[in-house]
């Protein structure tokens, strides 16, 4: 809880208002968006509260708005409510040493309503913590997306006027709505990765701060956490405030044998713990079926299973004599080797055995249920071989196909990481650029004001001092006619004129 002491009395701000709040323009004519607290939720509504220390009796508490970077400046942005609020400030006397500030809320102006605003603050002289309004002809130094709230309290003197003011005290930043979402993860590139860490990832989600922002892995257990752990990324890594590029963090057991359920979550650095809804994610064992190596195995399987197939399409060797052609036709021996082969070909690799090895009362059923055999000559076996060649041809002609497709995908995604990677950097330096620019720019007009203020007081100082010659001149002209005039008429001088 923030506090400020002022001899015996000072104020503390009990509950802090929320840190996001809607802030409405004239226009819309409505009162919504109230300032509520910030542990308000849907069973306990609460509201900013400040408590006055060491008070007794009557006291006038003004609440305004403050830019949110010290030195806290008088803010354009209007507090307004029901009641006690006509002047942009809300302005109220009490007798209670806590004071609870309901149905409040905040309304933003544009940019050309800037010098307006703060002249009417001017005039009212609410100006808390004593900056001046220098800062109302450079609004574009003013933040416009966030504000405080600055509580100001005046007490009684010996004539019965407020004009005993304590030290004001400042609550936590509240942003606008309409700028600042609520953390939500859109959507992840990958939803597992190995217990080692290390891995690439992007992240989509709703506009955030980029300076204050966090992902967070973590693991819970009967409700609760037994592992957390950030992500690697700098405030860089933020593109346009929607997407975060990251690296996962390595799991607290490395040598984990099963996967393990964990979640990924948005976070806030400072301020109001904000945290988005948390997504599931998956931690494999080293070497287990993470989804890049599940990737290469579905590869090495479909092409052992390619080259399975292709045994299944191999000729047999004739070897019985063709009336037609003098050529040899397949025989039933040749047929019962294919399907020993066939048969050896689904046991498992580590399993070695011979064709002498397999059931032969399996074999026999299997030729025995088999169509009758289609004879050909050795012509059309040619010809068969030789679609069977163009079939295999063009199996290895696709397989080559997809793989090339694969590696030109793989390449054009490293490209575009590299040029994401690049225009990031190119922007952060011509943000650090143009900030830069921005503050010698504020400088030198600050220097040129106080030049001009110098050079004023300068000419005034000389205006007055030379009309302070000419008035000594005039008197000295004049002095010998006023001595006649006195001498004539017998009058004493004044002592004035004689000095």
């Amino acid at each position: 809880m923030s506090t400020n002491k002022n001899d015996d009395c000072y104020i503390e701000i009990l509950e802090q208002p929320c840190s996001k709040s809607r802030f409405r323009y004239p226009c819309e004519a409505r009162n919504n968006g109230s300032i509520v607290g910030a542990t308000n939720n849907s069973e306990r509504k609460t509201w900013p509260k400040i408590k006055i220390h060491g008070f007794k009796g009557k006291a006038v508490v003004i609440v305004s708005c403050v830019t949110k970077d010290e030195p806290h400046r008088p803010h354009p942005h209007e507090i307004i409510g029901k009641e006690k609020c006509n002047l942009g400030y809300y302005h109220h006397k009490t007798y209670d040493a806590e004071v609870s500030f309901q149905n409040l809320g905040i309304q933003c102006v544009k940019k050309k309503a800037i010098l307006a605003a703060l002249e009417k603050r001017k005039r009212n002289k609410i100006d808390p913590f004593n900056t001046g309004f220098k800062h109302m002809k450079l609004p574009d130094i003013i933040d416009l997306t966030a504000v405080r709230l600055c509580f100001q309290v005046f007490l009684k003197d010996d004539e019965e006027k407020y004009t005993i003011p304590l030290k004001p005290v400042v609550s936590e930043p509240i942003y606008d709505k309409k700028i600042l979402n609520d953390l939500v993860i859109i959507k992840l590139s990958h939803c597992s990765a190995p217990v080692t860490g290390g891995v690439p990832m992007i992240l989509l989600c709703d506009k955030v701060p980029k300076d204050n922002i966090n992902i967070v892995f973590f693991e819970q257990k009967n409700g609760q956490n037994v592992w957390e752990a950030p992500a690697k990324f700098n405030p860089s890594d933020v593109f346009r405030q929607v997407s975060i590029s990251f690296e996962s963090p390595a799991y607290s057991d490395l040598s984990i044998e099963e996967p393990v359920q964990v979640f990924i979550q948005l976070r806030k650095l400072t301020g109001r713990i904000d945290r988005s809804e948390p997504l599931p994610f998956t931690f494999t064992p080293v070497g287990g079926d993470s989804e890049f190596t599940l990737k290469r195995k579905r590869q090495r399987m479909h092409s052992q299973t390619s080259a399975r197939l292709d045994l299944d399409f191999e000729e047999s060797k004739p070897i019985v004599h063709c009336p037609k052609c003098n050529c040899f036709k397949k025989s039933p021996l040749t047929e019962t080797r294919k399907i020993t082969d066939k048969l050896m070909m689904i046991r498992k690799q580590t399993i070695k055995k011979s064709s002498l090895d397999v059931d032969q009362p399996l074999i026999d059923k299997t030729v025995k249920n088999d169509a009758p055999l289609d004879l050909h000559c050795k012509k059309d076996l040619a010809n068969d071989s030789n679609k069977n060649n163009n079939n295999n041809n063009n199996k290895s002609n696709v397989k080559k196909r997809k793989n090339y497709q694969q590696h030109h995908q793989e390449q054009q995604l490293n490209q575009l990481r590299l040029n994401h990677q690049q225009f990031q950097q190119h922007q952060n330096q011509q943000q650090q650029l143009n900030q830069v620019q921005q503050q010698q720019h504020l400088q030198n007009q600050l220097q040129q004001q106080n030049q001009n203020d110098d050079q004023q007081q300068n000419q005034l100082a000389a205006q007055q001092h030379h009309l302070q010659q000419q008035q000594q001149q005039m008197l000295l002209q004049h002095l010998p006619l006023l001595q006649q005039q006195i001498c004539s008429k017998r009058l004493q001088p004044p002592a004035e004129l004689l000095l």
